[in-house]
């Protein structure tokens, strides 16, 4: 269970990339962090990163960051935006806008005490980066309901310029209590091959699917893929599963995968406004002052 500070602590980070959205990208989306590196005078190198998707070095008041050349555009701009969420952290410690021990890297003088990962630190990184690439206002505005289809989850991709997996989790994590479910087929296989599932899982797999669901789920993939079209179904209930399921399958650009969503057939739900929490006690600001309330 996600602790009370934690919020308080999600709302900055929250804030940092609104802040960055009305300074720098008045005309909306893609949001650019490398354009955001810039602002914030952090250098980007790109190397042969073994086994790291990259990682930040402070040298004085001077901010490098460091990006795996191997990896996908996608998953760099990911991967950037959450190192720039660490210089954040650790400018804003510098500056004496950390005044408790939740984060524990940041409890003395304002200055890291280790250099090992601090759980709860990557967390909030992730959601800032998350929120940065895709704010939540944005799929309030383009009228996003539970009833997304599997290529406008292809489409929402291509605009925010982030990985079909990352649209996914954020949907997800938008309507939780309707249990969307997402995956992604690899087809350039001798058969079709999920290369992730989000959302369910294991848990979805057991309570929902049969062994002959997912035998049609490969048949759908290469029917999509084959025919470049989305393909939509409603599967009965059966087994295990008390309800109607629907599924959604389209191709993807590159013509190498598939993506599906499954939700319960129901009637579609817009996403709600945010939840308004009580005002936090400590709130941390872009530049790192702290007031305290």
């Amino acid at each position: 269970m996600t602790d009370s500070r934690y919020w308080v602590y999600l709302n900055a980070v929250r804030n940092w990339a609104h802040c960055f959205h009305r300074e720098l990208f008045p005309w909306g989306a893609p949001y650019d962090p490398f354009l955001l590196a810039d602002h914030l005078r952090v250098s980007i190198h790109e190397a042969d990163l073994k086994g790291l998707d990259g990682y930040v070095e402070n040298r004085g008041s001077d901010y490098h960051i460091f990006l795996s050349s191997r990896a996908p555009a996608a998953r760099r701009r990911f991967t950037l935006s959450h190192e720039l969420a660490h210089v954040l952290f650790m400018r804003t410690a510098r500056k004496g806008g950390i005044k408790d021990s939740y984060l524990i890297r940041y409890r003395s003088n304002g200055l890291p005490l280790s250099e090992l990962q601090d759980e709860r630190e990557e967390r909030l990184c992730n959601a800032f980066a998350q929120e940065f690439l895709l704010p939540t206002e944005a799929f309030i505005e383009r009228g996003v309901s539970s009833d997304l289809s599997a290529r406008d989850l292809v489409r929402t991709a291509r605009d925010f310029q982030v990985s079909i997996q990352a649209v996914a989790v954020k949907l997800i994590s938008l309507f939780r209590p309707i249990r969307i479910v997402s995956c992604l087929w690899t087809l350039n296989t001798p058969w079709p091959v999920t290369s992730w599932w989000t959302g369910g899982d294991l848990w979805f797999r057991k309570k929902w699917l049969l062994k002959s669901d997912i035998a049609t789920l490969e048949k759908l993939a290469l029917i999509s893929r084959d025919e470049r079209r989305e393909i939509s179904e409603i599967w009965t209930a059966r087994g295990k599963r008390k309800f109607d399921l629907r599924i959604r399958i389209a191709p993807t650009a590159s013509n190498k995968c598939a993506v599906a969503l499954l939700s319960p057939f129901r009637p579609p739900r817009c996403i709600s406004p945010p939840i308004k929490r009580p005002e936090p006690p400590l709130q941390l600001d872009l530049f790192g002052n702290a007031s305290q309330k």
